[in-house]
C-alpha cells in the first residue's frame, strides 16, 4: 500500500493526473518488468521525449539545409549540451532552442520549442531516416509557418501521453498551455486505461486488457490515434460534445469520443493514401472486409514490440497459393509495398491497403492546402457507418459540413434549421453556426449566436471573445487571463475605435508574455505607424519581419511604414515581397 501512495503522489510531481486515476508509467513495469522493457523500444514508446543538457537526443546529427522555395537556409547545432535550430535569410536570422522532439527516428523526428508561457512551437526542419535533414511536413513552401506554428493539445493528443493540465486550464483540441514537465512518450495506459486501481489490487478488472475486448474495440483503440482519413481541410473528424481531448478512455466506443468524416464518394479522392492512414487503407481491403472483424492491427503487430513474422498472419486464411504464385517467405512486398504519402514524401510507409497488384507510382511534389484546391461537397460520415437520427447526431453532421468551409452554402441552411427545430443547450453549435456565419461573410447575422453560446455555457472564454464586444473580452481574460488572443482582439477593438494609447498599452503587454509571437510585433507596429511613431513602428515592424519573413502581411505593414517615411525604394523591395508571398497564399 505504501508503495502505491508513494506511486500517486510521484505520479501527481510528473505530469500525470492523480485524479483520474492515470500513474506514472513505470510503476507497470514493477509486475510487467519484460513487456515494458520491450515496449519502451518501440515506436510508441519512443514516441516523445525531452532533450537538454539532462536529457541528451541520441541520434542528432548537426548538419544544413537551404530551402530554395523561400530563400533561407537552416541549421541545426548542439552547443552547450543544448539543441539548436537556426534558420538565416535576407530578412534576418532567428534561433530557437530545441526542448522536445516528436518521433521514435524509425521514419522521422521533429522538433519542438517551448516558450515561455509554456505554448510550444513545431520548428521548420526535420530529420528523416531516409535523407537527413529538410523541411517539416507542409513546410516546403514560401510561405511556410516559420517558427510560428502552435503545438495544439490535438497534436499532443497522438504523439504522447496525457500530460496533466493546469488547474483551471480548459481541455480543448485548440489548446497550446503545456504544463512545465510533459510525459515522454506513449505510455501503457493509452491502451489499457488509468492505472491506479490496479496497481492498488492487481484485479483482471480494475484494468483494460484489449484481448478482452469484442474486435471492433480492439480496433479502436488503434483508430483513436492511426485513422485519419485525410489531412487536408474536410474535417476528417469531430469531437463529440463535452468531450476534452484527453478525456478518451481505452474499451468504450470511439463514437462516444469523436466522429470521423471522408469525403463523399464519387468526388475523386477514393485512393488517398497519406501518412496516417493505416487504419483507413486497411478498412478499403478486401482482407478486412472479408474477415467480418476478426482482421485487426494486433493480427500483425504485437504492440508490446515482440517481433512478428507477418507471412504467418497472411498464412492463416491464405494456406493455399495458386499455381500462378511461387512460394514466397514474405507477403508485405509486393502487396503492402512501402511508399511515400502524399503528404510527407521524404519518408517511406507502409500502405495498409492489401492489394493484389502493384501500388501507384509515388508522388513527386508534397500536398498540402498551399498546393491543393480545397474540397467543395458533402461531407459524409465515415466511421461509425451510421448513427441513429438524433438531435445531437443530426447537429454534430451539421457541424462537420460547416467545420472547414466543405459544405459552407448547404450546411449552414442545416445547422440553422436544426438549431431552430431541436433549441440544444449545448454552447458549441451556436459557437460553429455563428464561426461559420462570419466565414460566410455574414457577421451580423452572427451576433445573436454568440451571445446563445455565451448563455448556455457563460464561463466558457473562446464565446465570450467571440462576441467581440469590450465587456465580453474583459470577462473572457478573466477567465483565461494567460490568452493572448484574447488581448490581440482586444486591442484590435481599441484600435478600431481610435483608442490607441490602450491598444498600444495591450500590445506591449502581449509581447511581454509571448516576445516570440509574430503578432505582438506586428501588430504593435502598426498601432504606432497610426499613432504617427514612425521610428518607433520602424523597430517592431522589422522584428516582425525577422520573426516570420514568410508571412506577408509582416512585408506589407514594414513596406507601408518605409512609405510613409519617404523611403520609397526600400518600401518597394518589401511590398513586392507581401504581393508575392499573397499570390502562393501568404497573409
Amino acid at each position: 500500500m505504501r508503495e502505491c501512495l508513494l506511486a500517486l503522489v510521484a505520479a501527481a510531481s510528473l505530469g500525470y493526473a492523480a485524479d483520474d486515476g492515470y500513474i506514472e508509467p513505470e510503476r507497470c513495469a514493477d509486475c510487467h518488468r519484460q513487456i515494458a522493457e520491450s515496449y519502451a523500444r518501440t515506436g510508441m514508446g519512443r514516441s516523445f521525449r525531452t532533450v537538454g543538457p539532462e536529457s541528451a537526443l541520441p541520434g542528432f546529427e548537426p548538419g544544413t539545409f537551404s530551402h530554395g522555395a523561400s530563400g533561407q537556409s537552416f541549421r541545426a547545432y548542439r552547443k552547450d549540451g543544448r539543441y539548436y535550430l537556426r534558420r538565416d535569410s535576407a530578412d534576418g536570422s532567428i534561433e530557437s532552442e530545441i526542448h522536445y522532439v516528436i518521433g521514435s527516428g524509425n521514419h522521422a523526428r521533429t522538433y519542438l520549442h517551448r516558450m515561455a508561457s509554456g505554448a510550444l512551437i513545431e520548428l521548420p526542419l526535420t530529420w528523416y531516416a531516409g535523407g537527413g535533414w529538410a523541411m517539416s511536413p507542409a513546410y516546403d513552401r514560401p510561405d511556410h509557418a516559420g517558427f510560428s506554428r502552435p503545438i495544439a493539445y490535438a497534436c499532443m493528443f497522438c504523439h504522447n501521453a496525457y500530460p496533466q493540465l493546469e488547474t483551471g486550464v480548459e481541455d480543448w483540441e485548440g489548446g497550446t498551455r503545456f504544463p512545465p514537465r510533459l510525459p515522454q512518450g506513449i505510455d501503457c495506459q493509452r491502451c489499457h486505461g488509468p492505472g491506479r486501481e490496479h496497481a492498488r489490487t492487481p484485479r483482471r478488472d480494475a484494468i483494460v486488457n484489449p484481448a478482452r475486448l469484442s474486435t471492433e474495440r480492439q480496433l479502436e483503440i488503434c483508430m483513436q490515434c492511426h485513422l485519419e482519413t485525410t489531412s487536408l481541410a474536410l474535417p476528417s473528424m469531430l469531437r463529440r460534445a463535452g468531450r476534452g481531448v484527453f478525456s478518451y478512455r481505452p474499451g468504450e466506443p470511439l463514437a462516444d469520443y469523436m466522429l470521423h468524416f471522408d469525403h463523399a464518394p464519387g468526388a475523386g479522392r477514393e485512393d488517398k493514401f497519406e501518412l496516417v492512414s493505416a487504419v483507413y487503407r486497411l478498412r478499403k481491403s478486401a482482407c478486412f472486409r472479408a474477415s467480418a472483424g476478426a482482421l485487426t492491427c494486433t493480427t500483425c503487430h504485437d504492440p508490446h514490440g515482440a517481433p512478428r513474422r507477418y507471412v504467418d498472419a497472411c498464412n492463416r486464411c491464405h494456406t493455399m497459393l495458386s499455381a500462378r504464385h511461387p512460394p514466397a517467405q514474405e507477403c508485405v512486398s509486393c502487396h503492402m509495398p512501402r511508399r511515400r504519402a502524399a503528404d510527407a514524401i521524404h519518408i517511406t510507409v507502409t500502405d495498409h491497403y492489401i492489394r493484389a497488384g502493384p501500388a501507384a507510382a509515388a508522388d513527386t511534389v508534397e500536398q498540402h492546402d498551399g498546393n491543393s484546391l480545397p474540397y467543395s461537397g458533402e461531407v459524409v460520415l465515415y466511421y461509425p457507418a451510421s448513427l441513429p437520427r438524433t438531435a445531437e447526431n443530426q447537429i454534430d453532421m451539421a457541424i462537420a459540413q460547416v467545420k472547414q468551409d466543405s459544405n459552407l452554402a448547404g450546411g449552414l441552411q442545416r445547422l440553422e434549421q436544426l438549431i431552430a427545430q431541436y433549441k440544444p443547450t449545448r454552447g458549441d453549435a451556436y459557437f460553429e453556426l455563428g464561426e461559420a456565419l462570419v466565414r460566410a461573410g455574414q457577421p451580423s447575422r452572427a451576433i445573436p449566436y454568440f451571445a446563445e453560446a455565451v448563455k448556455h455555457e457563460p464561463k466558457q472564454w473562446r464565446y465570450l471573445g467571440a462576441l467581440g464586444t469590450v465587456q465580453a473580452l474583459e470577462r473572457a481574460r478573466g477567465l483565461a487571463p494567460k490568452e493572448v488572443v484574447l488581448i490581440y482582439a482586444l486591442a484590435d477593438l481599441y484600435s478600431k475605435e481610435g483608442k490607441l494609447a490602450e491598444a498600444i498599452a495591450l500590445l506591449r503587454q502581449a509581447r511581454e508574455l509571448e516576445p516570440e509571437r509574430v503578432e505582438g510585433a506586428n501588430n504593435l507596429g502598426t498601432a504606432l505607424l497610426k499613432m504617427g511613431d514612425l521610428s518607433g513602428a520602424e523597430a517592431v515592424l522589422r522584428e516582425a519581419v525577422r520573426l516570420r519573413p514568410e508571412l506577408a502581411a509582416t512585408h506589407l505593414n514594414l513596406g507601408l511604414m518605409l512609405a510613409a517615411a519617404g523611403r520609397g525604394d526600400e518600401a518597394r523591395v518589401h511590398l513586392r515581397k507581401a504581393e508575392a508571398l499573397s499570390l502562393v497564399g501568404g497573409r
